[in-house]
Formats: structure tokens, sequence, C-alpha cells
């Protein structure tokens, strides 16, 4: 389970964990974005912290609807007790947790100051 808390500006915030290119652990908050449809953002500073290994540009559509080059990364992450690799986009603005990397999970949410986040994966039968 990840656990985290609705910060003051309603913002669901967990705690995740990163791997750099030695496997060293770094923890970062990141705010779940279910607008965003990949996995994680990270700003350019700590994505060459973690020298993350450069995979190309890509498109990407943003809120207002207005399109904008981003460069992505591999990454690897530790979610729900194993590592994934994952695609990082840069992004200069706090990390954000996408639908893509919280897909096969449960989120419980109590949007309130302080209120519990909750992800936890689904039971696959």
């Amino acid at each position: 389970m990840i656990s985290g808390a609705v910060n003051t500006q309603r913002e669901a915030v967990v705690s995740v964990s990163l791997l750099d290119a030695n496997d060293a652990e770094q923890t970062v908050e990141a705010v779940l974005d279910t607008g965003f449809t990949g996995e994680l953002t990270l700003a350019a500073k700590l994505i060459d912290d973690l020298e993350l290994e450069f995979y190309g540009s890509r498109t990407a559509v943003l809120g207002d609807g207005n399109e904008v080059l981003m460069d992505t990364y591999h990454g690897r992450v530790i979610w729900h007790g194993r590592q994934r690799r994952i695609l990082v986009l840069e992004s200069e603005g706090g990390p954000l947790v996408g639908m893509e990397l919280l897909e096969g999970s449960d989120i419980s949410l109590r949007v309130e100051p302080q209120g519990f986040v909750l992800i936890e994966e689904i039971e696959r039968r």
C-alpha cells in the first residue's frame, strides 16, 4: 500500500521512491493527477540528479489543449513493493503521478486538509 495525505490546496500527495543509476533510492512527494495519462513527471534537476537515460521527445497535449514537445527518460520506481520501469516526462512543475502509473490500483481519498490518500494494488485472480 502507498499512502499520503491531502494538502491544504486539496491535492492528493504521496511519496514515490525513485532509483538512480546506481540503484540508490530517493523519495519525492508527488501529486496524483488524474488528468495526466502518462506515468510520472519530474523536473530537469531531479532527472539529472538521478542520471536518468534520455529516451527521446514526444508531443504532449496539456490540459488547456496546447501541444508541447517534452523530453522523456527511462526511470525506475518502487511501486507496490516492486521495482518498475517507467517513462518519465520532464516538466518544471512539481512531480506528478499519472494514470498509467496508477493503473491496476484502487485509490481512496478523504478530501480535506490532512485527509488520507491510499493507493492499493488490485488483486488479480
